[in-house]
């Protein structure tokens, strides 16, 4: 985790100060980032906002379907999963789709099913593609969304025959909101 400390994993942290050294910029062009230190402070103002926009529009939102789609999964910080674990199901979303993580998974959050949609290509997966094609490390999701479920299916890469492998398939039904406020 690199949460805050701009040192930790240099070349994975954009806060950090390999990143920020002359000839380099010191801070991000358009933003309140001068320094790395500067750095967390602009990302957790942004999350602060972000989560007011999001509970705003979660609260007044009259779509079948309630679905986040954000980088992070929902237990990675600094995502803060003490947001999702509230906001998922108080406010009744259906589906949460991520990436970060590279690999493809489809699992369970508190009771909130979620996506990780991260077997693309042009970095190295999580896991060593086999020539079987039988795993999660590159692939693609195919959603399919209905008034009554929204279907997910997993293709893995195909392996070296370039076969059709479908690697798992996730039903969601839609459910409500238990409450109509929370506090952010």
């Amino acid at each position: 985790d690199t949460y805050q400390t701009p040192d930790v994993d240099p070349e994975h942290n954009i806060c950090s100060r390999s990143h920020n050294q002359p000839p380099q910029p010191l801070g991000c062009n358009g933003t309140s980032i001068t320094s790395p230190d500067t750095c967390w402070k602009f990302f957790d103002d942004l999350w602060k906002e972000q989560k007011a926009w999001l509970a705003k529009e979660l609260k007044s939102s009259s779509a079948e379907w309630q679905i986040i789609v954000t980088h992070y999964p929902p237990y990675f910080e600094p995502c803060r999963s003490d947001v999702w674990t509230s906001y998922l199901a108080d406010y009744g979303v259906d589906f949460y789709i991520s990436g970060h993580t590279h690999l493809q998974k489809a699992s369970n959050f508190q009771g909130t099913p979620y996506v990780i949609s991260g077997g693309g290509g042009g970095i190295t997966s999580e896991t060593l593609p086999t020539t079987s094609g039988e795993d999660d490390g590159y692939g693609f999701m195919d959603v399919v969304i209905t008034h009554d479920v929204l279907t997910v299916t997993r293709y893995s890469h195909g392996g070296v025959d370039n076969q059709t492998i479908v690697r798992g398939v996730t039903s969601v039904a839609p459910r409500k909101a238990k409450v109509t406020q929370v506090v952010v």
